[in-house]
C-alpha cells in the first residue's frame, strides 16, 4: 500500500463533507489542515490518532509537516546543533540552517505558518522552546489541556523499590559506596552489554560527534561514578537531569547523566536490567512504551517507581527550585497549540483542538500497539496509522466527543448550463429563490465559498 491509500475504515464508513443546502455536492473548498508530525513515540500516538479522525470520521483533508514520512524530524535534525540556527548570535551565514532547534521549532513553525495542530507538548519544552513569547505575541494559540498527563523524572524498576526502598533516596544515592558499586555492576558485569562500553561505542565514533555531545554540558561515562540513563541529549528532560546530578543536596550527589542519544538505545537498555531483575536508574517519561512493555512470561506491564526528589512546591518549570536544578520534574497536563490563522480560516478546527482529549494509558496503548505491528510491508507512517486505528475502533465512547459539524452553503447553482451566483455572505435556499432574489439568508463569511 501507498501512503496516500492507507485506511483505517472501508470508503463507506468514511466521512465526506457535503453543502447543506446541496447534498449532492461535495465541499472541496476548505482548508488542509496541517499537523506535524511526531518527534517521540507518545507524540506520534496523540498526532496519528487526530490525523486519521480528521480524515476519516469527519472527512477533513489533512496533511503532515514536513511530510508523511514519519522520520521527518529525525533525518532534520540529526546531527543539528542550536548554534546552527540562522537566528542564533554566532551562526555562520553561509552554513547556518533555517530551523529553529527543539523545542522552539514547534512554535517557530506556527509562526512561519507551516502547520496548524500539535496535539502534545510538555510544559517544559514550552518553557525552554520560548513558547510563552511567541503566545504573547500572538504567534501561537495555546489550545489547553489533553487529559494527559506527564510524568517524567528518576525511575527504579518497582521490584528495586520493593527490596530496597531506602535505594530511592539521593542522601544514601551519594553517600553509600556499597550501593553504588551495586548500581555500576548492575549494568556493566550483569547485563548482557557492558553500558559504559556501549556508551563510549555510539558517542566516540569522531572528535566532533562527542563534541556535539559536551556542547550540551554532560559528563561522559566512566566505571568508577554511577550513571543515570536517559535518551536524547536534546531532550529538556535530559538537561534538566544534569542540573539534578550538579545540584542535589546542594553540591550534587556524584552521579554521571548520561543520554545514550536514541529512545530506542535507553529502552534497550531498560529492558535488558529489567528482564534480569538488576538495579537501575534512568530518565524514563510516562506515557511512553518503557510503561507499556510486556516482557516475556510476565503477565503486566513493566513497573516503575520515581527517586525521592525534592519536591516540586508549585509543580511547574518556573518553580525556583526546579529553575535552579534542585528539586523534582512537575507531574503537568500535556498541552495543545495551534496557529491563530484557524481562528478566521477554520474554527471547527480549534474547536476540534479543545474537545480532542485522552488519557495517558490511551496514550500507552496506541504506542505499544505500534510495537507489536511486525509487517514488514508497512512504512512507518502506516504503522501509525494502523496502531492508531485499532485504538480508535476500541474507543468510539471517548472519540465521539471530538466530532465538530461543519455546515457551509452551496452559493453557486446551475440551471440550463448557467450559473447564478450567491453573494459574499449569504445565500438562498433553493435555485427559485436566488433567481427572484427572495429569502436571502445572510451568514459570517467564513461559512460560504462567496
Amino acid at each position: 500500500n501507498s501512503e496516500s491509500e492507507y485506511f483505517c475504515w472501508p470508503p463507506q464508513e468514511r466521512a465526506n463533507l457535503s453543502f447543506v443546502n446541496n447534498p449532492s455536492k461535495r465541499m472541496t473548498h476548505l482548508p488542509v489542515v496541517r499537523l506535524i508530525q511526531g518527534y517521540y513515540p507518545s507524540q506520534f500516538a496523540m498526532q496519528y490518532a487526530a490525523f486519521v479522525y480528521l480524515k476519516e470520521r469527519m472527512g477533513i483533508t489533512v496533511s503532515f509537516y514536513p511530510s508523511n514520512d514519519a522520520n521527518a524530524l529525525f533525518d532534520r535534525y540529526d546531527g543539528y546543533l542550536a548554534s546552527n540556527w540562522c537566528n542564533a548570535s554566532n551562526a555562520n551565514a553561509s552554513t547556518c540552517s533555517p530551523y529553529a532547534p527543539y523545542p522552539q521549532f514547534y512554535f517557530e513553525h506556527i509562526k512561519q505558518d507551516d502547520y496548524d495542530l500539535l496535539f502534545e507538548i510538555w510544559d517544559l519544552m514550552i518553557q525552554s522552546g520560548k513558547g510563552f513569547e511567541y503566545q504573547q505575541k500572538d504567534e501561537v494559540v495555546m489550545g489547553g489541556m489533553s487529559g494527559v498527563y506527564s510524568e517524567g523524572g528518576w525511575f527504579v524498576p518497582r521490584y528495586v523499590y520493593d527490596d530496597h526502598p531506602e535505594w530511592i533516596l539521593p542522601f544514601n544515592l551519594k553517600n553509600d559506596a556499597a550501593l553504588r558499586q551495586t548500581f555500576i555492576d548492575a549494568y556493566t558485569n550483569h547485563s548482557d552489554v557492558d553500558y559504559v562500553a556501549r556508551w563510549w561505542s555510539l558517542w566516540n565514533t569522531s572528535t566532533e560527534k562527542l563534541a556535539e555531545y559536551e556542547q550540551h554540558g554532560y559528563g561522559t561515562p566512566n566505571y568508577s561514578t554511577p550513571i543515570i540513563f536517559g535518551s536524547y541529549e536534546e531532550y529538556s528532560i535530559s538537561s534538566h537531569s544534569n542540573e539534578l546530578v550538579q545540584n542535589l543536596l546542594g553540591s550534587g550527589i556524584d552521579w554521571t547523566f548520561a543520554a545514550f542519544g536514541s529512545e530506542s538505545e535507553l529502552s534497550a537498555f531498560v529492558v535488558d536490567l529489567y528482564a534480569k531483575q538488576l538495579p537501575f536508574i534512568a530518565t524514563i517519561y510516562s506515557p511512553h512504551l518503557d510503561f507499556a512493555t510486556l516482557l516475556p512470561g510476565h503477565s503486566e506491564y513493566m513497573q516503575f517507581e520515581r527517586i525521592a526528589l525534592p519536591r516540586n512546591p508549585n509543580n511547574d518549570v518556573q518553580d525556583i527550585c526546579f529553575v535552579d536544578g534542585e528539586c523534582t520534574f512537575p507531574l503537568s497536563p500535556v498541552l495543545k497549540i495551534a496557529n491563530p490563522r484557524l481562528a478566521t480560516e477554520f474554527p471547527e478546527i480549534l474547536d476540534f483542538l479543545t474537545a480532542y482529549k485522552m488519557s495517558t494509558n490511551h496514550v500507552n496503548e496506541i504506542v505499544a500497539y505500534y510495537h507489536e505491528v511486525a509487517d514488514a510491508q508497512l512504512t512507518e507512517h502506516e504503522r501509525w496509522i494502523n496502531a492508531t486505528c485499532k485504538w480508535l475502533k476500541e474507543n468510539n465512547v471517548t472519540t465521539h466527543e471530538w466530532t465538530q459539524t461543519i455546515d457551509r452553503f452551496d452559493c453557486i447553482f446551475e440551471e440550463n448550463g448557467e450559473e447564478v451566483q450567491c453573494g459574499f455572505d449569504y445565500f438562498y435556499r433553493s435555485l427559485s429563490d436566488a433567481q427572484r432574489d427572495e429569502n436571502r439568508v445572510t451568514l459570517p463569511w467564513y461559512e460560504s465559498i462567496g
